[in-house]
């Protein structure tokens, strides 16, 4: 399942899921919710911090 923010007020699994929150859900849940969530861009590289060397 993928990660969505939500544009409008959403009830997922009993709970309600304000704008601007995020909440997982499958591709067709999201593609018959429509605009009403926007999907959250995935990290695909993520940068690593230099090791400090111990001299």
């Amino acid at each position: 399942m993928a990660k969505y923010i939500a544009s409008a007020y959403l009830a997922d699994k009993g709970k309600i899921v304000k704008p601007g929150e995020t909440v997982e859900l499958t591709d067709e849940q999201a593609k018959n919710l429509g605009d009403k969530v926007k999907a959250v861009p995935e990290e695909k590289t993520k940068k690593a911090a230099p090791k400090e060397s111990k001299a």
